[in-house]
């Protein structure tokens, strides 16, 4: 048993989704995986060949060794290149128009992000476990950025298939808003402004393109010192400043048959109620006498690690061996480094937060 009790964002997509297969596969509850963990799917390679072209060292480099770089993050990725020359075919697309609309500059990719759970039934206080342990929520965002207004976004890489979902769709969508919350709880002061959705369409049918040789990537044109840096306090934050009201900013969509970008600004509201949203089902988790009962969904369970077992216990059976022989103990392994993950920028003038220390333990208060 560790000293914190963990939950990374995927256990808590698990216990949304289907409470047996959590419960099976949960870091805090029996911890398992199958023995033959599945091969990185082309989504995966295509966000490790982002989190290389938006790393922040890098994006003042010339644009031809990035870009060298970038396509090798990509098939380093998968462990089978056949059959994804449509894959680095949409990439080189990406890189012929990402150019013309990247109007932010990288912060921070691929960074890690630990924050305690605040207790909203007890202010000034987080979430313990039954057993005392202090609650962490963990998740590794894909890109943070600031625009040329020095507001912060987070940005989700999105490889999709089919027509575009309806906007509103998004807006539901609550991975992206996490890492806006818990980005200010981690950094307190520091406002997120909302959410970006950069998605490309594995199946927009695109012709080959020759590779990409841009002169110059979108960037923020800054002078002197006006960069501000990422730990700034908000206005708001100053002492006797009085909150400013929100004004409703609007949604911003640019797209292709083959890109989209959607920006949705975030309201404090709603990162609130995230947060109220993520205690109110950590109550239920930590619960020893929580039901696990599956939740079967045609979808869902044609791709769950967990089918054999829970078919087994359906039926009435005894899973023991089927575990033991299909799965083994979740590595909890560092994430090994890479090109492209983890960092702050140097090059812009930004650096590692350094106010509002947190408590030993990681927590945020």
């Amino acid at each position: 048993m560790g000293l914190e009790y963990v939950l990374p964002a995927g256990d808590r997509d698990s216990f949304l989704s289907c409470r047996r297969a959590w419960d099976l596969g949960a870091w805090e509850r029996r911890n398992l995986e199958p023995r033959e963990t599945a091969p990185a799917t082309g989504a995966d390679a295509v966000r490790a060949a982002l989190a290389v072209y938006y790393f922040p060292g890098m994006w003042d480099w010339q644009p031809q060794l990035v870009l060298r770089l970038v396509r090798t993050a990509f098939l380093d990725a998968l462990p089978q290149r056949h059959g994804w020359d449509d894959g680095l075919a949409l990439l080189e697309a990406y890189f012929h128009w990402a150019p013309g609309i990247d109007d932010m500059s990288p912060i921070a990719v691929t960074t890690e992000v630990d924050v305690r759970v605040p207790d909203p039934a007890n202010p000034g206080s987080d979430m313990v476990s039954p057993d005392g342990r202090a609650v962490h929520y963990r998740d590794r965002p894909h890109l943070l950025a600031i625009d040329a207004d020095h507001r912060y976004w987070m940005v989700e890489h999105r490889l999709t298939r089919g027509p575009w979902r309806a906007v509103e769709l998004l807006r539901l969508d609550e991975r992206c808003l996490s890492w806006c919350w818990a980005f200010e709880q981690a950094h307190p002061g520091m406002r997120v402004a909302g959410t970006v959705f950069n998605e490309l369409r594995a199946d927009a049918g695109l012709p080959s393109v020759a590779p990409a040789r841009p002169e110059r990537r979108g960037r923020l044109q800054q002078s002197g010192d006006g960069y501000v840096r990422p730990w700034s306090a908000a206005k708001s934050s100053e002492p006797g400043a009085e909150p400013e009201a929100e004004a409703e900013a609007e949604v911003e969509v640019e797209q292709t048959e083959a890109f989209r970008r959607v920006r949705l600004p975030r309201t404090t509201a709603e990162l609130s109620g995230f947060g109220e949203r993520l205690a109110a089902q950590v109550r239920e988790m930590v619960d020893p006498e929580l039901v696990c009962y599956p939740t079967p969904a045609s979808r869902r369970c044609a791709r769950c690690a967990f089918r054999a077992p829970c078919l087994a216990m359906n039926a009435g059976a005894d899973p023991a061996r089927l575990l033991a022989a299909g799965y083994r103990p979740r590595s909890h392994d560092p994430v090994p480094g890479q090109l492209g993950g983890g960092t702050w920028s140097t090059g812009r003038g930004a650096a590692p937060p350094t106010f509002g220390r947190r408590p030993a333990g990681g927590g945020s208060r």
